[in-house]
C-alpha cells in the first residue's frame, strides 16, 4: 500500500483515519513523532521527505521496529528488555528478529515505553450469537472485546441458532475464528475428518454414543472438548452446596455433577486414544482426576476461567446473576486448589468462557436468569489481579496459559520467534482499571467484576504486524 499526504511542518503531525488512537503509543521517524487515531490500522510504516511547503508521507511495506519493550516468551525466562522487528510482505507482517536487536535502516520506529510484549492470546471456548439476539454480542462487538482483551485466535462454540461461522479474519476485528463442530453422530466425524469437536455446552450423557464419538475422533486425530457437567445430577440447580445456598434457599449443583462426568470421559479417552479437553474445571476433586490421568500419560488437557480462581460461591450474595456460571462458583478451598493447579501445570490454559447475555437474561432472580458471564474484557486483568499480584503466578505463566498452551492444544504455534506471524500484545500489568460499561467493548456487561478496580490492561494488539 502506498499513500501520500502533504502536511504542514510541525513537531507533531496528527493524521485522521489512518490509525486507532492510543495516546501513549506513538510512531517516530527521525525528529518527527506521529500520533494516530481513526478507524483503520493501515499506517504502520512510513518514509518522510520534504515536499514543497509541507512534508510528504510515503507509506510502503517496509519494516517496523518496536523498541523499549519487555518481552515475555512463556518459556521460563524472565522478561527480556529489547524489541521486535517486523517485516511486511503481501500485507502480512512476520517477526524477523526479537530480543536485543538494533533498529534496521529505513524502518519506522514505535516506542513501547516499557510495556510488556506477550504472544497474542488464544481462547478455547467462547460464544458468538446471531442476529436473533441483537442485544447480545455480534461477531463484530465480540471480536472487538476479544482484541481489547488481547485475544486474536478464538475457538467458538457452535452457535445456539446454528449460525455457520467461517474460519478466517473477521473484517472488523481481524480475529481468527475457529468454529467448533457439534457431532450429532460418529459418522459425521468420519465424514468431516480432522477438526475440533465440542458438545456445545451440553454433556453427552450416553456413554455408548460418547465412546463411538471418541473412537471417531481418535481415528481422525481430532480434538474433543467436553463440558463435563452431568445434567441428570445438576438438575435445576443454581449454586454450589454450602452456607450461601442454604441462606438463599437455592437448589444446588453438587460437585459430583462435574467429577462423575469428568471421570467417565477421562476413562473413555484413555480407552479410545481420543484427545480430550475438559473446558472448565472448578473443583479440587476434578483436578485430582486430571492429575492422575496426566501421570498415566492419557491425552487429557483442561482449562479454567477467571471466576473460578477469583471468586467463591459466597460472592453470589453480592453479584447475583452476574456470578451465575456453569459449573458454579465453588468454595474457597476449591479456589485455592485452582490457583495451585494453574501454577503447577495441572490446568493447561485459561479460557474466557465469554457468554454474553442481555439484562433480562441476567436478571436478579437467580432461579430464572441464564448461566454465563462476559469474559473477554476482564480475563487478562483478572489474572494479573488474582494470580500475579497474589503471588500464585508470574507473567511467564500468563503467557503459557493464555497463549502457548491453548495454541498447542489446537495444533498451533503462537510463540514469539523469528519467522513467526507478528501476532502480539503490549500490556501494562501495573495499570489500574475500573471495570464499567464504558470501558468494556462487549455489548453485554454481565460480569461480577463490574465496578471493581483491577490491575493490568492491554495497551495495543498487533495482528499480522498491523495494530488493531
Amino acid at each position: 500500500m502506498v499513500g501520500r499526504y502533504c502536511l504542514n511542518r510541525r513537531d507533531v503531525f496528527v493524521l485522521y483515519g489512518v490509525q486507532r488512537f492510543l495516546p501513549d503509543f506513538s510512531l517516530e521517524m527521525g525528529s518527527v513523532r506521529f500520533i494516530f487515531f481513526g478507524n483503520t490500522a493501515k499506517f504502520h510504516y512510513c518514509l518522510c521527505r520534504r515536499s514543497g511547503g509541507g512534508m510528504e508521507i510515503e507509506m510502503n511495506e517496509k519494516t517496523l521496529y518496536i523498541k523499549n519493550a519487555r518481552i515475555v516468551r512463556g518459556d521460563g525466562r524472565v522478561p527480556e528488555a529489547g524489541g521486535v522487528i517486523v517485516s511486511y510482505a503481501d500485507g502480512k507482517g512476520t517477526i524477523s528478529e526479537i530480543g536485543k536487536v538494533k533498529a534496521p535502516e529505513n524502518c519506522s520506529i514505535s516506542d513501547a515505553k516499557g510495556a510488556y510484549l506477550f504472544p497474542a492470546f488464544v481462547d478455547i471456548g467462547c460464544r458468538f450469537f446471531d442476529s436473533k439476539h441483537p442485544s447480545r454480542d455480534s461477531i463484530a462487538s465480540a471480536g472487538a472485546a476479544a482484541v481489547g482483551g488481547g485475544f486474536l485466535t478464538l475457538l467458538c462454540e457452535p452457535d445456539e441458532a446454528g449460525m455457520a461461522l467461517k474460519k478466517g479474519l473477521t473484517v472488523e476485528s481481524r480475529c481468527r475464528i475457529i468454529p467448533a463442530v457439534y457431532p450429532r453422530t460418529p459418522a459425521e466425524i468420519a465424514q468431516c475428518g480432522r477438526n475440533v469437536y465440542s458438545d456445545n455446552g451440553h454433556w453427552i450423557s450416553d456413554p455408548g454414543l460418547m465412546r463411538e464419538i471418541m473412537l471417531a475422533c481418535a481415528a481422525s486425530d481430532s480434538l474433543f472438548i467436553s463440558t463435563c457437567i452431568d445434567q441428570r445430577i445438576a438438575g435445576d440447580g443454581v449454586i454450589n452446596p454450602g452456607k450461601t445456598a442454604r441462606i438463599l434457599g437455592l437448589p444446588i449443583i453438587p460437585e459430583s455433577a462435574e467429577t462423575t462426568a469428568a471421570a467417565r470421559d477421562i476413562l473413555l479417552a484413555a480407552e479410545t486414544g481420543c484427545r480430550l479437553h475438559i473446558r472448565a474445571v472448578s473443583c479440587e476433586n476434578t483436578l485430582a482426576l486430571i492429575r492422575y490421568a496426566k501421570q498415566r500419560g492419557f491425552k487429557i488437557t483442561c482449562g479454567t476461567s477467571a471466576l473460578y480462581y477469583s471468586m467463591s460461591d459466597s460472592d453470589m450474595f453480592y453479584y447475583g446473576g452476574s456470578a451465575k456460571v456453569m459449573p458454579p462458583l465453588r468454595n474457597t478451598k476449591d479456589v485455592k486448589a485452582i490457583r495451585e493447579a494453574l501454577a503447577d501445570g495441572t490446568v493447561d490454559c485459561i479460557t474466557s468462557l465469554h457468554t454474553p447475555l442481555t439484562r433480562t437474561e441476567n436478571c436478579s432472580d437467580l432461579r430464572k436468569c441464564y448461566f454465563g458471564a462476559s469474559g473477554f474484557d476482564t480475563a487478562f486483568s483478572a489474572f494479573i489481579t488474582y494470580m500475579v499480584k497474589s503471588g500464585f503466578g508470574n507473567l511467564d505463566l500468563l503467557a503459557r496459559l493464555f497463549s502457548l498452551n491453548p495454541a498447542k492444544i489446537l495444533g498451533l504455534d503462537s510463540s514469539l520467534k523469528a519467522g513467526a506471524r507478528a501476532d502480539f500484545a503490549l500490556a501494562d500489568p501495573d495499570a489500574e482499571i475500573v471495570v464499567s460499561s464504558n470501558t468494556m467493548k462487549s455489548k453485554s456487561v454481565n460480569t461480577p467484576y463490574l465496578g471493581l478496580t483491577l490491575n493490568g490492561c492491554i495497551k495495543a494488539v498487533f495482528s499480522d504486524g498491523v495494530r488493531i
